[in-house]
């Protein structure tokens, strides 16, 4: 599944010199999204939301909806996409959807003070931030010499505050790591018992004895009533 990467260098090569006649249609195509790109830069973003909510191209700045791509440098995962059967890139396209919706609802409809604070980052703010100032958190004024935290002082000074959407982002991504585990058991049980299958008391005796580490006295050949052993094994597949 190598081929999806190597697409758009080999597009460019052909288009850049092959025979301008075979590569008018593509000239065509560079040129109109070309045009397009230049002449929509040149207006500001003034919408707040606007950038909130299809933003991405620098870090923290929005969420990056309607990020299209053809190129397969940037949207393949793992090397290809293709390796993903269609149900699972539904399954993450429509959490893509679901986690955007919800960091706008929780910043628009200022869930925990959301609106006092950036839109997105992962740093602590000071409580008395505000929509005009973000006050980052001062975590040395809450620390004693030894570096431990200091518990009057965070009475005084007050908790930090994270941003609404990075605390939907760790409520997602741990909900999400535990669901997986739990479908796992649920659906694959089967599977993942027959990995696990080796830790029995003969397992692990075996792998205390010194023998087994022994491989140079190991010759490799098995006897014939070894090899019936392992053809009669259902657990071991023949391929």
């Amino acid at each position: 599944m190598l081929y999806p990467i190597n697409l758009p260098i080999t597009t460019v090569m052909e288009t850049l010199h092959k025979p301008k006649a075979e590569t008018k249609q593509r000239f065509q195509v560079f040129w109109l999204v070309f045009v397009a790109v230049f002449c929509w830069e040149w207006f500001p973003e003034n919408s707040l939301v606007f950038t909130n909510l299809f933003g991405g191209s620098q870090g923290n700045e929005g969420m990056g909806l309607l990020s299209v791509c053809f190129d397969w440098n940037n949207i393949a995962r793992f090397g290809s996409p293709l390796w993903m059967p269609l149900q699972t890139l539904i399954n993450s396209f429509i959490g893509y959807l679901g986690g955007i919706a919800i960091s706008m609802v929780l910043y628009y409809g200022n869930v925990w003070r959301a609106m006092d604070f950036p839109f997105m980052s992962q740093l602590l703010y000071d409580q008395s931030s505000n929509s005009t100032s973000y006050v980052q958190y001062d975590e040395a004024a809450i620390m004693n010499a030894d570096f431990t935290v200091n518990s009057p002082l965070v009475d005084q000074t007050g908790a930090p505050y994270l941003t609404a959407t990075y605390v939907n982002y760790l409520i997602t991504s741990n909900a999400g790591l535990t669901a997986t585990i739990v479908h796992m058991l649920l659906w694959n049980y089967a599977e993942v018992s027959l990995g696990w299958s080796w830790i029995t008391l003969k397992g692990l005796k075996k792998l205390l004895d010194p023998s087994l580490y022994m491989f140079w006295r190991h010759t490799g050949v098995r006897t014939e009533e070894d090899k019936e052993r392992i053809r009669q094994n259902p657990t071991i597949d023949p391929h």
